[in-house]
């Protein structure tokens, strides 16, 4: 017994002393063979170290047999199984207790990355889809119903400075003709911190996961002989998933934008919002324009020129602010928080939780960040992801395809390297 409570004391001691007064014994960054100027070998890698005794390994060795390993299960989390008794066992361990959660946010992003450039083409220094873009300054202010859903600090209702980017088209051609609109924005909060909304046309998205996005692009390439698709193929896709099928309909059905004004704009998935009080709700955004919707049909929008959208858009600034109402649609019993292919029933309950107010045009430059990378995953403190599989899977999507458009860690080498300087420096 006394020798479980001393094996108790000195393990949770070790545990803090790892967790608490030892720094991360990563590898120092080289240069060939140089080490990076102005980067002192950390003190706890220096040889003259003091080796460990044998007591210290012992510990290491126990506490590396104690701790957790895996994911932690719903019998676990009821007070039976291993990890239950790891914790009976070690109870100064439960407080950091890690749960290893695998998103698979990264699993499947450079074979869709890929399938997209063969669809809709790649042109290096542009982004993958929605190539074509402009960038505009304005300010989000929230509605005093909006801090009663979440504790998001831009919820609260002070003014927070946004930035937008508009685009005309989801194709990779920088320069082709005007299609389906979106609308990505940027909130700049006042801890320093950032969270980016991106909103389309449409309510829907195609399928349900990444694995069957990734089979529906694999069915829809071209055939090398004929330069067409397999309709057959892709309509027994379709036919064997219903869903899939209506939200491709409703894409077809989509006229095109008269303005980026009076287009309403959708994000898709269902996020889940927590107050102050810890209540929480699911809810999916969508963007109402205070101008009201206005449609034509792409036949009306290929007559003009492929940048008249940002050029009208730029006019109707000159005169006054455009406004954007943000409104939460919440979520009703049974509906699917977690597949944005699935429609919620009409009427369900909808808040209007602030207005954006674009003023004027912008640049990367002003805002200073030349890559822009909008991610709907980066979140704050009081709005939370859903478990829906597309949402994960879109962080790293956007990263892949940032780093073909920027040559990633490899293209700044490249240019340090032609300049004669370290690649890492």
């Amino acid at each position: 017994m006394h020798f479980r409570i001393d094996l108790r004391w000195r393990l949770g001691n070790l545990h803090r002393r790892l967790r608490n007064n030892h720094p991360r014994r990563d590898r120092p960054a080289l240069c060939g063979s140089r080490r990076l100027p102005g980067c002192p070998q950390p003190r706890h890698q220096r040889l003259h170290r003091k080796a460990p005794s044998l007591r210290h390994g012992l510990l290491r060795s126990l506490y590396r047999c104690f701790r957790p390993r895996r994911l932690e299960s719903a019998k676990d989390s009821q007070g039976a199984g291993p990890d239950a008794r790891r914790r009976q066992l070690i109870p100064h361990l439960e407080q950091d207790w890690i749960l290893i959660v695998n998103s698979q946010q990264y699993r499947l992003a450079s074979q869709l990355v890929d399938l997209l450039h063969q669809h809709i083409g790649f042109y290096p220094g542009y982004r993958s889809v929605h190539a074509q873009g402009r960038y505009y300054a304005g300010v989000f202010t929230a509605t005093p119903q909006a801090r009663q859903i979440s504790r998001a600090s831009h919820f609260q209702g002070k003014p927070v400075p946004v930035t937008i980017r508009h685009s005309n088209s989801p194709l990779a051609n920088p320069v082709g003709p005007a299609d389906s609109v979106s609308m990505a924005v940027r909130f700049y909060l006042a801890d320093g911190t950032i969270t980016d909304l991106i909103a389309l046309p449409i309510t829907l998205f195609f399928t349900r996961t990444p694995e069957e996005t990734l089979e529906l692009l694999k069915i829809a390439l071209p055939d090398p002989e004929t330069g067409k698709a397999n309709m057959e193929r892709v309509g027994q896709f379709l036919a064997e998933r219903p869903s899939v099928m209506r939200a491709v309909g409703l894409r077809k059905q989509l006229p095109a934008a008269v303005s980026f004004a009076r287009t309403a704009y959708h994000a898709l998935h269902a996020f889940r919002f927590v107050n102050e009080a810890g209540a929480a709700v699911y809810a999916r955004y969508h963007w109402e324009p205070e101008a009201g919707v206005a449609m034509q049909t792409l036949e009306e929008l290929h007559r003009e020129k492929h940048t008249y959208l940002f050029e009208e858009l730029e006019e109707r600034l000159n005169q006054a602010p455009v406004r954007f109402n943000l409104v939460l649609e919440l979520a009703g019993e049974g509906d699917s928080t977690d597949d944005p292919s699935a429609p919620w029933p009409e009427g369900r309950p909808r808040v209007a939780v602030g207005q954006l107010e674009i003023t004027r045009p912008t640049t990367l430059e002003e805002i200073g960040d030349p890559v822009m990378m909008h991610d709907p995953t980066r979140v704050t403190d009081g709005i939370e992801l859903s478990d829906d599989p597309i949402l994960a899977a879109r962080r790293g999507i956007y990263e892949v395809s940032v780093a073909h458009r920027t040559g990633g860690w490899k293209g700044r080498s490249a240019a340090l390297l032609r300049e004669g300087g370290c690649p890492f420096a």
